[in-house]
């Protein structure tokens, strides 16, 4: 789902380049332009209120999107001009993470928050072919021992052994631990986010496809499919190690502090 928000910002950036290319003005004008949207974060000299109000006016791609329809109806290259810009720029910012601002202040985005969410994901890459049970805070982490076998922003994969203990008495893993261990991958994803606070579950939705069996290594892969001011949904996904799909599943997580 990130790489086709991503996709869809770069078509909307192009699409700005292409428009500007359709009026009557030299191409050093686009690379002059695309950054002066940005001259409307000075509002924040009075107050983050004002400074969120008046950067989220700038940088909506509806007011871009008006700017180039009435330019062109009209016959104003001006109007069609400033639409160009501020829809490329929106895209642009988009793309890099930089999102619409909250109130709060400058650093929270619809996004996430900028910054700390490459310091946890470096965190994270650094962490690589380590286990659980030698770096987690959390008990029952330790318990479960996931080894990191890749790390992105937002998006983890990790490798779980099924032991003895976790399964039911046919043999086969108890639908108990496959859903501790999704739960655990979503949290430990959450927490690339980088922000302040600790996300629980407000709903965790799995459907069971396949019995994992004792003694077989599992891939686990979950990922923030959108993460808000205090919401994120994730996503993850169990297979075996024929990488056959044992479960799936989504949860809508809530962000708390303690």
């Amino acid at each position: 789902m990130k790489t086709l928000l991503k996709l869809e910002d770069v078509a909307e950036f192009l699409f700005g380049i292409f428009f500007f290319g359709l009026l009557s003005y030299e191409w050093w004008w686009f690379p002059a332009l695309l950054l002066v949207p940005d001259v409307s974060m000075i509002g924040y000299l009075l107050n983050a209120k004002i400074g969120a109000w008046l950067y989220n006016l700038v940088h909506h791609k509806g007011l871009a999107i008006l700017c180039i329809i009435f330019g062109y109806a009209l016959g104003k290259n001006e109007i069609s001009l400033a639409g160009a810009i501020l829809l490329s720029h929106s895209a642009m910012d988009r793309m890099f993470g930089y999102g619409l601002k909250f109130e709060t202040a400058f650093k929270d985005t619809h996004l996430g928050i900028i910054g700390k969410k490459i310091k946890k994901n470096k965190m994270f890459k650094e962490l690589i072919g380590k286990e659980s049970k030698d770096i987690s805070p959390s008990p029952f982490g330790r318990w479960l021992n996931a080894k990191i076998i890749d790390a992105e922003a937002g998006k983890l994969t990790l490798e779980f052994l099924v032991r003895e203990e976790m399964t039911n008495p046919a043999g086969i893993m108890h639908g108990g631990a496959i859903a501790g261990i999704i739960d655990e991958a979503m949290g430990m994803t959450t927490f690339s986010l980088g922000k302040t606070g600790f996300y629980v579950a407000i709903n965790l939705n799995i459907d069971f496809l396949r019995p994992g069996k004792s003694g077989e290594k599992l891939r686990v892969i979950a990922e923030v499919i959108r993460d808000g001011r205090t919401m994120a949904h994730a996503e993850c996904k169990v297979f075996n190690e024929e990488g056959k799909l044992i479960a799936k599943a989504t949860s809508n997580l809530a962000l708390t502090k303690f």
